[in-house]
Order: structure tokens, then C-alpha cells, then sequence
């Protein structure tokens, strides 16, 4: 670990949680102490990685098929350093892979990154980091306003801004892997995104961070080999997908009283994917989630809130091998039954109220009145 610590660099901080919301930050604090002394280790520098591979040093380390990130055991928890990756030493190999391992009907993972998630391969954009961060700490701040504790999702801490000169050699690096066709052009594309510069994302997770894809060995448009070791932290871990299905449930039926859905059709990642569930019960990349009030017609929360369940239901149904109809439904019915307990005594918009009032048939017929009457 000491030499990761001792070639941290000492980056600018462009977004910091203590400065904007300094009672949010002493409540995260309060809530997991063990993260005051390793920001007084780090005494303001932001590790990086050597490697884009996966690896163990001391307390740091990379879990397979996170491409991004890696970790800093942090007491129970973990601190995430997103984005690192173009100060690491293999990047290309990475890249140039990455350009090869395609079939004639799917892109390439860079280009994947680019056209579908809007992101850059091995790198997090100023603005994308900035837009995660901001996001998270406002519904941080309101789940933790509502229901008194904080949610099982990533704490946002700090924003680092990557020196103009690592991203240029980057974005010069690798541009030699981007297809210029006419009809789209990777390279103008990467180009955009990363207009305002690169930088690096420090959040804490309360747990462990093995995503329910990664525990069934399946890693989307992530390269991995066989040889690449899982630093004994997930091998032949046995889960009760029971308990971990409940808990995300009630952590949307509670996401939906706070005034958030989890996603809208605008976003092509979210945090009820697969590759977003933690096995603990958390969920990732929760700047997905929407501001139910910015919602304003019948028809745009009816169909935001059909995707959302539609997708947690799709990866509870491929984790315990059920077809989705019936995961839909149990999923839909189980929301339904935490809405109508409420225990937490919230107040929801009268919509989902009324969406979760009807089953069946009544149900059917609500939705398709509602979604045929766009306005």
C-alpha cells in the first residue's frame, strides 16, 4: 500500500462534500468514523493506480470487471477511486484490446462506451464526474433528511481534476483506437466529451462493492482473463438472493417516498442493472434517479416508473432464473406492500399511490389509459 500512498499525486479538488454541504459531511462522519483517518492519511493527495489490471496491494485493490475504479478497504466499507486510469502504466494494451474484442454486429467496448453509455473508455470526463457526484449528494442528502439514516448507495466525498498534461498524452494516446466513419465519428465524439478535461471521482461505499453481474462471473464490456486473480474477496461466496432481493425492493419502495425514481427511458445505465446491484443490498451509479416532481405529466412518470421496476425485475429474474413476467409481478406486488406499510411515515406523490393501489386487471387498464393519453 505504501507505494500507491507514496506516489499519490496532489490533485486539485474542483467538488468537495465538506465545503458544499458541511452538516451532510459531518453526518456521513458520524455515520462511518473509520473515514476520518484515512482522509488525514491521504492528507488531501488522491491515489491512483498503476494498473488497469486487476490487483492486490496491502488495502488497495481492482475487482474484476471494474474497468474504472478500484478500492481502499476502508473499515467495513470501501473508498472508490473512479477514474484513475489514465495515469496508469498499461492503458493501451487495454485499448488495443479493447478495439479487437468485437464480433461484425456489436461495436467495440470503446466505441460501446462512447455511443451507449456516453462515456469515455478507462477515463471519467470532468463534467460526467462533477453531474455523478452533485446527483448523489442531493439525494443523499434528502433520503437522509426523510428517513434519518443513510442510504446504502455511494457517499460522494471529492471531485479531483486531472492535469491538462496526463489527459492530453491520454486523449493522444489513444486516439490511434477511434474509428472516424462518417456517420459517426469516434474520435470527434471522444473528443466532445472530453472537452472540458478529465477527472477523478472519491466516494465511499458502505460494503463491500461486488455487483450481482460480477457474482455470476459476468463481466459486460469489461476485458478480464483467466488469470486475472479476485484477491480471494468473491470467490465461492454463497448469497441468500431472498434477503438481497428485499432489500433493494424496500430500498426503491423508500427511494419512490423520498420523490426519486430510479431511472428514466433517457438513461442507458442505471442503478436497478445488473451490473449496478451490490450483494449487500446497495446499488451503484445511483446518478440515474430522478426528481419524481420534475416529472410533470401522467405519462412520463407512468412510464419512467414501469422502466425502473421493468429492469429491477429483469435482474432479480436472471439471479434467481425466474421468467420475467413473473418476476414483474412479484416485484410490482412487493413495492406495492412497502408503500402501503410505509413505515417510515412518507409522503408520496398521490401517482404512485394510486399506480400501487391497483393489481391485475385494474392495473392493465390504468397504465394503458394513461400511456395513451400522452400529452
Amino acid at each position: 500500500m505504501s507505494s500507491i500512498l507514496e506516489s499519490a499525486p496532489k490533485l486539485q479538488k474542483i467538488w468537495d462534500l465538506q465545503a458544499l454541504d458541511n452538516k451532510l459531511y459531518n453526518f456521513v462522519l458520524q455515520s462511518y468514523p473509520e473515514i476520518v483517518d484515512v482522509l488525514e492519511m491521504l492528507q488531501g493527495r488522491c491515489p491512483v493506480a498503476p494498473t488497469c489490471k486487476v490487483f492486490s496491494e496491502g488495502d488497495f485493490f481492482r475487482l474484476k470487471g471494474h474497468a474504472r475504479s478500484f478500492c481502499l478497504k476502508t473499515g467495513n466499507g470501501v473508498l472508490v477511486f473512479k477514474g484513475s486510469e489514465p495515469y496508469s502504466n498499461d492503458y493501451l494494451s487495454f485499448y488495443e484490446q479493447a478495439t479487437f474484442h468485437t464480433t461484425d454486429k456489436n461495436p467495440s467496448r470503446i466505441e460501446h462506451f462512447l455511443m451507449v453509455e456516453h462515456e469515455m473508455y478507462l477515463a471519467m470526463t470532468r463534467k460526467n464526474a462533477l453531474n455523478s457526484a452533485e446527483i448523489t449528494k442531493q439525494f443523499v442528502r434528502d433520503y437522509q433528511t426523510k428517513i434519518g439514516e443513510l442510504p446504502h448507495v455511494p457517499i460522494p466525498l471529492s471531485v479531483f481534476k486531472i492535469p491538462e498534461e496526463i489527459t492530453m498524452k491520454f486523449l493522444n494516446d489513444t486516439l490511434k483506437f477511434l474509428s472516424d466513419f462518417p456517420m459517426f465519428s469516434a474520435y470527434e465524439y471522444n473528443q466532445f466529451l472530453a472537452q472540458d478535461g478529465l477527472a477523478i471521482y472519491m466516494y465511499y461505499y458502505p460494503g463491500f462493492p461486488l455487483r450481482a453481474a460480477h457474482s455470476m462471473r459476468n463481466f459486460p464490456f469489461t476485458i478480464v482473463s483467466e488469470e486475472d486473480d479476485v484477491n480471494n474477496l468473491e470467490k465461492d461466496k454463497k448469497f441468500d438472493l431472498k434477503q438481497i432481493s428485499d432489500s433493494w425492493i424496500k430500498f426503491i419502495a423508500k427511494m419512490l417516498g423520498v420523490g426519486y425514481l430510479p431511472t428514466t427511458w433517457l438513461y442507458t445505465g442505471n442503478c436497478v442493472q445488473i451490473q449496478n446491484l451490490v450483494m449487500d443490498g446497495g446499488m451503484c451509479d445511483i446518478d440515474s434517479v430522478e426528481p419524481i416532481s420534475q416529472l410533470n405529466s401522467d405519462y412520463d412518470l407512468t412510464r419512467a416508473l414501469l422502466i425502473s421496476v421493468g429492469m429491477l425485475a429483469e435482474s432479480i429474474s436472471i439471479l434467481t432464473s425466474v421468467k420475467l413476467e413473473i418476476g414483474f409481478t412479484a416485484v410490482w406486488n412487493e413495492i406495492s406492500k412497502e408503500i402501503k406499510s410505509n413505515p417510515y411515515k412518507l409522503e408520496y406523490d398521490p401517482r404512485i399511490i394510486s399506480l400501487f393501489n391497483n393489481n391485475g386487471l385494474s392495473l392493465i387498464t390504468k397504465i394503458g389509459n394513461i400511456l395513451s393519453l400522452k400529452s
